[in-house]
């Protein structure tokens, strides 16, 4: 769990954002968004899908210097820029970070980790290049990606940061309280974890007593 990076639109009005989805993003684009949103990784479910792809580019950035750091020069990364632009509504690959955004959403993945084994697979296939924005989401690479996205979750725990899911009655804070219960019972022994998540009011005693029932609970509130 950790919060959203300072980005290049990520304070964008509402507004704003509709117009730049209105005179930039094809309606073919546009389109697939409502069917994106119960799917997506619940970091973005409260975002706009502008500001969304504007992390998206973001962490595409960071993505590639960690890479560079990794591979060539840890003095050179923070110098380079595999995007065009900073502001990608005004870029030639905003059609490509467009889509490869939808495609991680499509599959619940976390941008970030998604970015990173995305360029990894590249230099460990011998790439000499970052791979582009529209090289982020052909099929292979996304059925490889939900594939290390599945065993990353049955390693370490994943939930969000986002307080909304946790203080507020909603459809998504739902589907995050059942994300969790899955991931719980996918554990040999969840009572340390369940404990934590009790403890911070992402699953309260009695959601989790139902669930999981009344011996696990118990064994959280030992820890």
């Amino acid at each position: 769990m950790s919060e959203q990076p300072e980005f290049f639109g990520k304070n964008l009005t509402t507004a704003e954002c509709e117009r730049l989805v209105l005179t930039r993003v094809p309606p073919e684009n546009r389109a697939l968004e409502a069917r994106l949103y119960e799917k997506k990784w619940f970091d973005y479910r409260g975002m706009h899908p502008v500001v969304a792809t504007y992390l998206f580019a973001h962490l595409y950035v960071e993505a590639a210097r960690r890479m560079f750091a990794k591979t060539r020069d840890v003095d050179e990364a923070e110098f380079v820029r595999p995007l065009d632009n900073e502001d990608i509504f005004k870029s030639i690959y905003l059609t490509s970070l467009w889509r490869g955004r939808q495609a991680f959403d499509a599959c619940g993945i976390k941008y970030e980790f998604g970015l990173d084994f995305a360029l990894n697979r590249a230099n460990d296939r011998g790439w000499s290049y970052f791979p582009r924005p529209n090289q982020l989401y052909g099929q292979e690479l996304m059925t490889d990606m939900q594939d290390a996205w599945r065993k990353r979750c049955s390693e370490i725990f994943q939930w969000t940061a986002d307080p909304r899911l946790k203080e507020f009655t909603c459809p998504d804070r739902e589907a995050h309280r059942q994300w969790m219960i899955q991931q719980l019972r996918m554990r040999v022994q969840p009572a340390p974890l369940l404990a934590t998540l009790m403890r911070e009011g992402w699953l309260p005693e009695e959601y989790a007593t139902a669930q999981l029932g009344v011996e696990q609970v118990e064994r959280a509130k030992r820890f």
